[in-house]
């Protein structure tokens, strides 16, 4: 018997065997293709940037993401990066995860829906579970989710959509479907349509973290930040202190002009570990906004060259003000 949920139009191939890496790991490239080549898939490519990444499964040249996980660049930030892009959001996507991240990762799984490879990486661990990614990728319903992305990036849009509001009530596909068409009907200034679909979703479930964030995002974009902090401040009881909801929180407090609100935030994420250049960054610049000039030098002692480009560029800002005002 037919599915409920079968979209009419028969789903699609894999648009191709290949994968994208998120590493700055200059060995790995390597060691995946030897490692997929025997079940038909190869390495488009591996770049440190998750924005690249994005870019690459966009225009179609890879059908997979896989994200390194490490200190300096944790598997969470992608993952998060990636749930907000309607098609990196419907991608198959593999974590090869540091023990040290396991609790944070465990709550972004449910944005992304990832299969999570324990490091230290070896074949007996990467080919199961590479192989059953596979598997439920070509199974209902995230079978149809690949041909909805596939429509997508061959620029048949409205077919796309046509198969996510078939499978949109799917108890496995009902989050994905929801976010995806809810960004579409955002774009075309369907503002309420697009709040009512999320709002439907989460009732259904509001513990559910892809929920959660797809409602936060659209009330960003919508310039409504009062109740994307409702939402955040909901989210921290479910995953309390979590560096994953950060640049979030951030940007609803920068929003609602609670500037010192936004620094003790971001200053959470730099604490311990290896906070990244551009965390360390946007930090000192608010520090300086702020008048807290000595804060933002030791902040900035991590980084001599970090330190001198915003200082210089602070001058300048400093010597532009002052001549205007003169």
């Amino acid at each position: 018997m037919n599915s409920p949920f079968a979209p009419a139009a028969k789903p699609t191939s894999w648009l191709n065997h290949s994968a994208v890496i998120i590493s700055d790991a200059p060995n790995l490239l390597m060691i995946m293709k030897e490692l997929i080549k025997g079940y038909g898939w190869t390495v488009a490519e591996a770049t440190p940037s998750v924005e690249h990444a994005a870019e690459v499964v966009m225009r179609g040249d890879a059908s997979l993401i896989m994200i390194d996980d490490s200190v300096a660049k944790p598997s969470y930030r992608a993952l998060r990066h990636l749930a907000a892009n309607p098609i990196t959001l419907a991608t198959p996507t593999l974590v090869f995860l540091l023990e040290s991240h396991s609790l944070e990762t465990k709550m972004v799984e449910t944005l992304g829906a990832p299969s999570v490879v324990p490091k230290p990486l070896t074949p007996s661990k990467f080919q199961p579970a590479f192989s059953n990614l596979i598997k439920t990728w070509d199974k209902e319903p995230f079978v149809h989710l690949r041909r909805a992305n596939y429509l997508t990036i061959q620029g048949q849009v409205s077919e796309g959509l046509a198969i996510l509001g078939k499978i949109k009530d799917h108890p496995l596909a009902y989050r994905f479907a929801t976010s995806i068409l809810a960004s579409q009907l955002l774009k075309a200034q369907r503002i309420k349509d697009a709040e009512t679909l999320l709002l439907k979703s989460f009732k259904k479930n509001p513990r559910d973290m892809l929920n959660i964030l797809s409602l936060v995002d659209f009330y960003l974009q919508v310039s409504m930040p009062q109740f994307a902090l409702k939402l955040l401040n909901s989210a921290q009881t479910i995953q309390p202190m979590s560096v994953t909801l950060a640049p979030d929180l951030m940007m609803t407090h920068l929003m609602l002009g609670n500037l010192q609100a936004a620094i003790k935030t971001i200053s959470q994420t730099t604490r311990g570990g290896s906070p990244d250049e551009k965390s360390l960054s946007f930090l000192a610049r608010l520090l300086l906004a702020e008048g807290q000039r000595d804060e933002a030098e030791r902040l900035l002692s991590q980084s001599r060259t970090l330190f001198k480009k915003i200082e210089t560029a602070w001058l300048a800002v400093e010597f532009n003000n002052h001549a205007v005002a003169s």
